[in-house]
């Protein structure tokens, strides 16, 4: 086996491990009603109203922590940033359905590892950056797996707060890593992420507003078309670094997420 074709075979299997430790906690977050529901159930409303609270104080506390034990150098205009974005992420959600408040730091943590996952395979800034982008893609699809479940439903209210979760982990982690340069070390990112989150954006946008109809085929075209853009950066950069990692990581959360809309599509599933 020649070097290329064994380093090949290792990014495939990288891509297989994280990817599934990913997924999981998205199929586990998409469960978490259940889990919501039984903490109604055995505590009362009114008790597990403060989980969700409860479990970011902890998070916050965990945070605080590490730092003091590690002596770590934290930035606190970062730090300040972050919980600026993961309290509007808590003020922002239903009152009605407080359960949701349990997203912000379920998709905080899951951000973090995905930085994790990242962390010896690019730049500091640019593991940041993916992370992000990465995370706020897993809550669409944690999403279009709600949306097709009899109990559950797709919301962009959702997805939002998905999204505050996972910027208010960037932020943070930012704020624990001060060398990191998220502009000038993810320079090679931008583009073709900023086509992907169009696309995979578009796909969001169209499904939410076919709930219930039925998906035509141009809804799957804006993703479909950015999937190109990183075929076209990961030849570019492939042999300059391991930047390609990220761009297979965002084509195939992009891929599954169309192969979702399709899958329910194709099954008649009542997508709400």
């Amino acid at each position: 086996m020649t070097a290329a074709a064994g380093l090949s075979g290792q990014s495939r299997y990288w891509l297989i491990k994280q990817l599934a430790v990913w997924l999981s906690l998205v199929v586990v977050f998409s469960q978490s009603f259940a889990l919501w529901q039984l903490l109604v159930t055995t505590m009362g409303r009114t008790a597990a109203e403060v989980v969700p609270i409860g479990i970011s104080v902890a998070l916050a506390l965990g945070i605080a922590i590490f730092v003091l034990r590690g002596r770590h150098e934290i930035s606190w205009g970062w730090a300040g940033i972050a919980i600026a974005v993961f309290v509007a992420g808590l003020l922002s959600t239903d009152s009605d359905f407080p359960a949701k408040r349990a997203h912000l730091p379920e998709y905080f943590l899951l951000t973090t590892v995905v930085f994790l996952g990242f962390r010896f395979q690019l730049e500091q800034g640019a593991a940041i950056l993916t992370a992000v982008v990465l995370g706020m893609m897993l809550g669409g699809i944690d999403e279009l797996i709600q949306g097709a479940m009899p109990t559950r439903t797709f919301g962009l209210p959702d997805l939002l707060t998905n999204s505050l979760g996972a910027l208010s982990a960037g932020f943070m982690i930012r704020a624990m890593n001060r060398e990191a340069r998220i502009l000038h070390e993810a320079r090679s990112l931008i583009i073709p992420m900023m086509s992907v989150g169009f696309g995979f954006g578009l796909l969001l946008l169209a499904v939410n507003a076919h709930k219930g109809l039925g998906f035509p085929i141009w809804v799957y075209l804006p993703a479909v078309a950015s999937l190109p853009m990183l075929l076209l950066a990961n030849c570019w950069r492939t042999g300059q670094g391991n930047v390609p990692r990220s761009f297979q990581a965002m084509g195939t959360v992009s891929l599954i997420a169309i192969l979702l809309v399709y899958g329910i599509d194709a099954l008649d599933l009542d997508f709400h």
